[in-house]
């Protein structure tokens, strides 16, 4: 789709009057040496060959000047990264058609779409209740203003409060999921309503979501005023939520090893061939008896009580 530029520079639009002026001279001073009765100009001043010239040499500069003028040629495509900048929209209940429209039409006038163009991007990016909406009616709507003029009367049902609650709610801390990137979601969702929440309210939904009690708390006794600042204690509070998980993976792989080492004495235990009273318990360091015999906890690690063998 290309696009083109008719302004002219004053130099140009002033050249190219002062070339048509001098075309129209020559051409009037050659007719004169056809025509008029009068006596003739100086030879230097009609010769027919130089008259011809001179016309075709300004003929070909105005040519060129005329080719310059309009070579400044937007060439827009459309790419796949620019239609994907439209967020994908699925006709829910919490989501506003009209202002999704408006964003296309943003971004249209940015990338100098044409309507079919803008209508077809639109299109790719329908998914869920809205892309059965065209699979079934859409299709019929050809040109852009109707299309979204009868998909914004479509869903232009405004979500109650009660709903919005509901829906809202939905949306928890999910296990492995840092405190940030929920708190960013959710706003990003609570952004949506079509109602003024003030940011005590955000928060207070935000945290009231989180479902691991003790960082709830955490949170929640920071007393942030704006949804930024409880972002700026969550980064600490998943600093400390990282590390924590780092030493119970830790701890868990230990106690895979106390159980692997356990079942390593008790397999090499023969009670037909193998002394008891020669065995040393690897976990209270008596000798005796085997450390599956004991009921004691494995040692801690590092220590000097002897091990299986």
């Amino acid at each position: 789709m290309q696009y083109f530029n008719d302004e002219e520079t004053p130099s140009d639009r002033n050249l190219l009057m002062e070339i048509e002026s001098l075309r129209k001279q020559v051409e009037l001073l050659s007719n004169s040496a056809t025509q008029s009765p009068l006596p003739m100009p100086p030879p230097s001043q009609i010769d027919p060959n130089i008259a011809a010239i001179l016309s075709t040499l300004m003929e070909t500069q105005k040519q060129f000047l005329e080719r310059q003028a309009n070579s400044n040629v937007i060439q827009i495509a459309s790419t796949n990264d620019t239609a994907n900048s439209i967020q994908i929209f699925k006709g829910e209940i919490i989501e506003n058609a009209l202002e999704w429209l408006k964003e296309v039409e943003r971004i249209s006038n940015l990338a100098n779409w044409s309507d079919e163009l803008k209508l077809t991007n639109a299109i790719s990016r329908l998914s869920g209740s809205a892309k059965n909406w065209q699979l079934t009616t859409g299709k019929n709507f050809n040109d852009w203003i109707t299309w979204k003029t009868t998909l914004a009367t479509k869903f232009k049902k405004r979500i109650t409060m009660q709903e919005f609650l509901a829906h809202q709610s939905e949306r928890k801390l999910k296990h492995n999921e840092s405190l940030v990137n929920y708190i960013y979601s959710k706003d990003a969702l609570l952004e949506k309503v079509p109602f003024t929440i003030p940011q005590p309210d955000r928060i207070s939904m935000i945290i009231g979501d989180i479902t691991e009690e003790k960082w709830q708390i955490a949170l929640a006794t920071q007393n942030s005023n704006t949804v930024e600042e409880l972002i700026d204690r969550a980064t600490a509070l998943d600093a400390i939520r990282s590390a924590k998980q780092e030493h119970k993976k830790h701890s868990t792989k230990t106690q895979i090893r106390s159980s692997y080492t356990y079942d390593e004495q008790r397999r090499k235990y023969n009670p037909i061939t193998d002394d008891v009273r020669d065995i040393t318990c690897w976990r209270c360091g008596i000798k005796g008896h085997a450390s599956f015999m004991s009921s004691l906890p494995p040692p801690p690690r590092g220590s000097t009580i002897a091990q299986p063998r």
